[in-house]
């Protein structure tokens, strides 16, 4: 079973930067107990963001169809606060992979300090060895707002479907 990689997120503010980041885990048993962690660094502004903390997998949760993982990051540097994840991998065919994913964000910096909670369904159809389909959905919004502010709940929802290709 498959674990997938990590999404890639769009850099908010695009321009030159350095990006390192890495995991080491472990097998024990049943289980798979890691460490995540990363650096990035804007070339122009010097801006600097680290992150680190520990992840678990249980790649085969009651079977080889079903695969659990949970994290948890601390972040420091411009942008810091501390993010955790739970993730559902499942194969309930050969040719078909589901994927749900619920995480959690804390940013805590300069004028925002707001909690935030996402969500994610994604299915991956085989629909030969070099050819496939992909629909997702992803959803974030904000956990907790001040009642006192007149400002609007910042919020999205996004799908996608697309055909892909390997070779």
């Amino acid at each position: 079973l498959v674990i997938p990689d990590q999404p890639v997120i769009d850099a908010l503010y695009p321009g030159r930067t350095r990006h390192a980041d890495g995991a080491l885990l472990y097998d024990l048993g049943p289980f798979r107990l890691g460490v995540d962690g990363g650096r990035s660094v804007d070339v122009v502004s010097s801006l600097d963001r680290t992150w680190v903390g520990p992840e678990l997998q249980i790649p085969r949760f009651f079977t080889d169809r079903v695969a659990l993982s949970a994290g948890y990051l601390e972040e420091v540097g411009w942008i810091h606060g501390r993010s955790a994840f739970l993730q559902a991998v499942t194969r309930p065919a050969r040719w078909l992979r589901l994927i749900g994913r619920v995480s959690w964000t804390e940013d805590v910096s300069y004028a925002l300090d707001q909690q935030e909670l996402g969500g994610m369904l994604s299915a991956v159809a085989d629909l030969s060895d070099h050819f496939g389909l992909r629909l997702a959905a992803l959803y974030r919004g904000v956990l907790d707002v001040n009642a006192s502010s007149a400002a609007s709940t910042p919020s999205g929802l996004n799908a996608q479907a697309s055909l892909y290709a390997t070779f």
